[in-house]
Formats: structure tokens, sequence, C-alpha cells
């Protein structure tokens, strides 16, 4: 399922996310994550996965994130929607701090090599 945002038909925001099942989830990535959040990875199975999130550099800062996030939220129909993101403080961070998602563990590092931190939300 994804959400976008056009500004004069150009592409300028864009969210993607699906269901999650563990039973579905056969990946090296997937097997990482559930071995790293142990018994709390229980929590995600039937929840949505929010895989991205993006937001033209010329549109940050003005809650289209924000409003993105929650349009995929509600288009998801799902209780619990979780994500995977830097554990540093950025603007990302910070968003999905003030639309109530909290930490739920660690997962496998981010492409950047950080450490990543899995958020719940529900």
């Amino acid at each position: 399922m994804a959400v976008t945002a056009r500004e004069v038909g150009e592409l300028v925001g864009f969210a993607y996310g699906h269901a999650w099942r563990w039973s579905e989830q056969t990946d090296e990535w997937s097997a990482d994550l559930a071995g790293r959040l142990g018994d709390d990875a229980s929590g995600l199975d039937g929840s949505f996965a929010v895989q991205l999130l993006a937001v033209h550099p010329s549109f940050t800062r003005n809650g289209l994130g924000f409003e993105l996030l929650k349009r995929l939220m509600i288009a998801s129909a799902s209780a619990v929607h979780w994500l995977a993101t830097s554990d540093l403080d950025t603007p990302a961070r910070r968003l999905y701090r003030r639309m109530g998602y909290r930490p739920l563990g660690y997962g496998p590092e981010t492409p950047s090599g950080s450490p990543g931190l899995v958020l719940i939300h529900g």
C-alpha cells in the first residue's frame, strides 16, 4: 500500500508499507530482525510495516511527512504499525516520536551502519 503527495503534478512525497506476517517473512533481514527482537518479535505479527517514508528536500519541515505517514496508517486499517529507523536523533525520529511511536528494540543495522531501532505504534 502506498500514499503519495504531488505539487503541480510532480511527486514530492511517498510512503509505502505492507501487512506483516512472520510466516511470510523468509528473507535474511527478517530472520535477523526476529532474532534481535527475541520475544518482542511476536508483537509485530499481524501488524503493518511502514517500509518507506520520503519527502523531497524542498518540502521538508512543513508537515508533509506527518500527513503522509498519517494517511498511510489510516489506509492500512491496522491497529499496530511499526518501522525501523536509525537510533540517531534525526528529524524522522522526532516525527515518529511526535506521532506516538515508541521503541520496541533493536533490529538489523541501517544502511548507514548505525544501529537500527524498531519503533512501534498501537
